[in-house]
């Protein structure tokens, strides 16, 4: 399969509203935060992959601009519709939005989404990049597809598992490994190493597994290894900093592989625009060595 043909097509409908906070604290136990935010009906279902930019509403005095953040649950329920977000206090910003217990301002549906392979799909989650991977694995569920949830951090803090969020049953049949690099939860070691688990390897016996993979960098080019080793497509979410998240700012530039296939509607010949092009892409469309 080509890295073209496994891009998903962007979802342009997006809109800004405010949304009231139905949830916002940090984890038990975690380094990291979790906001349930109310939106109206017609706010787009976001794709699984997809973002928002995020603000305090209303804002304060100095924060000018929202920060992106993957979508980590989405769901209706009396006419509402209801998104969650995991996020890590690191800056002015998240600190804001930690402290935003009312209102918060969304723009979104944002980027391109994860397209849905029809093969075994294995997720890979490298901390707090969970958060997309927790969408589809909903989504699959919804569908009743197993999946292969590979969920990494550095020690017990930085792990989030679905149920920390909230999420419900994967589809039966599906597999859930945890690891982290101290060993205070699940197996010792990295979330790749987890590949080796005979129900893992059982997936690339199936034509057409499909890596998907939010976290690092650094993860994200070895889950390209991987999937190259074991001749499976990929679709992994891209980080990086940005203004505006709808391509008006060009400040979330990645560099492009040299060589790879270059889609007839991209922003740019040299480089991904992670707004638009992705976040959502294939692992061999990116120059990792270049990338930030």
């Amino acid at each position: 399969m080509s890295a073209e043909s496994t891009l998903a097509p962007p979802k342009s409908s997006w809109i800004e509203v405010e949304g009231g906070v139905v949830r916002n604290q940090l984890l038990p136990g975690k380094r990291h935060h979790y906001a349930v935010i109310e939106l109206p009906a017609s706010f787009p279902a976001p794709l699984a992959g997809q973002f928002a930019m995020l603000g305090p509403s209303p804002s304060p005095s100095g924060l000018l601009l929202k920060r992106p953040m993957s979508v980590a649950r989405a769901w209706r329920e009396a006419d509402h519709l209801y998104l969650g977000f995991l996020y890590t206090v690191v800056g002015s910003g998240t600190q804001a939005l930690a402290r935003a217990r009312e209102r918060w301002t969304v723009l979104g549906p944002l980027g391109r989404g994860f397209p849905l392979s029809q093969g075994p799909r294995i997720l890979v989650a490298g901390g707090r990049g969970v958060a997309p991977l927790v969408l589809l694995a909903e989504e699959c569920a919804r569908r009743g597809e197993a999946v292969a949830f590979l969920n990494g951090a550095r020690n017990a803090a930085e792990l989030i598992a679905p149920e920390d969020l909230g999420a419900g049953a994967f589809a039966e049949g599906s597999v859930l490994l945890e690891t982290t690099e101290d060993g205070s939860r699940g197996r010792q070691g990295r979330v790749l190493d987890a590949l080796d688990d005979p129900r893992v390897r059982a997936l690339f016996a199936k034509p057409g597994a499909m890596f998907y993979s939010c976290g690092p960098h650094g993860l994200l080019e070895a889950v390209g290894h991987a999937a190259r080793e074991r001749k499976a497509s990929t679709s992994v979410a891209l980080e990086a900093h940005m203004a505006c998240g709808t391509g008006i700012c060009r400040s979330c530039v990645i560099p492009r592989a040299p060589g790879a296939p270059v889609p007839a509607e991209a922003s740019n010949t040299s480089f991904l625009l992670a707004c638009l092009d992705g976040p959502c892409v294939p692992a061999d469309t990116v120059d990792w060595k270049n990338a930030p």
